[in-house]
C-alpha cells in the first residue's frame, strides 16, 4: 500500500475532508486527545489553519492519500520560532485504523524528519499514550527515545491515561 500512497502538504481546500477524517479516527481509538467529535474547528477555521501551516516556513501538515484521494493519515510538524527554541519541533501523527500496518506512519515520519532537517531542527519531541505500543514501536524504529511519562495525561470515562514523552536528536 505505501508505494501507492500520495504524501503531500495539506491545502486549505482539504479542510472539510480533514475534519471528517479527524472525526473518523477519533471514533476508532482512544489513542488521541479527541474522540468522535473531532477537533473544535469549523471548515472556515480549519481552512485558515491549513493556510497558516502552508505559508509557514517552520511548520507543515502532510496528508497521506489513497490512490482514490481519501485521507488515510496525517502528520504535523511544528517548529518553534523563538530564537532560543528554534532548534526544537513537535510532531503529531495519525493513521486510519483500516490502514494501520501499511507503512503510512513511516512515510509520514520520514517526511517530517526530512522537513525538520531542512530547517535545521535539532530535536523533535512527541507525546504518545503509554499503552499505544504500536505507535511507540514505530517511533523507536526512527530513533525516538522515551524521556518521561506524564501520569493522568487525560481522563476518559473516569479512567486516567498516561503518556510517554519521546525525543529524537537529529
Amino acid at each position: 500500500m505505501a508505494h501507492e500512497l500520495i504524501i503531500r502538504e495539506a491545502m486549505p481546500g482539504d479542510a472539510a475532508d480533514l475534519l471528517d477524517y479527524l472525526k473518523q479516527i477519533g471514533s476508532e481509538t482512544h489513542n488521541l486527545t479527541f474522540g468522535p467529535e473531532g477537533i473544535p474547528f469549523n471548515v472556515e477555521e480549519e481552512k485558515r489553519f491549513l493556510e497558516s501551516m502552508r505559508t509557514s516556513n517552520r511548520s507543515r501538515m502532510y496528508l497521506a492519500l489513497s490512490p482514490e484521494g481519501e485521507i488515510v493519515g496525517n502528520g504535523t510538524i511544528q517548529a518553534y520560532g523563538r530564537e532560543r527554541m528554534q532548534h526544537r519541533a513537535t510532531i503529531a501523527l495519525s493513521v486510519k485504523m483500516s490502514h494501520w500496518g501499511q507503512g503510512i506512519g513511516s512515510a509520514l515520519i520520514e517526511k517530517m524528519i526530512n522537513f525538520a532537517t531542512s530547517i535545521a531542527v535539532e530535536l523533535i519531541t512527541l507525546e504518545v499514550l503509554s499503552e499505544n505500543q504500536r505507535a511507540i514501536s514505530l517511533y523507536k524504529k526512527y530513533g525516538f527515545e522515551k524521556f518521561s511519562t506524564l501520569e493522568k495525561f487525560y481522563k476518559l470515562d473516569g479512567k486516567y491515561y498516561a503518556a510517554d514523552y519521546m525525543r529524537l536528536e537529529l
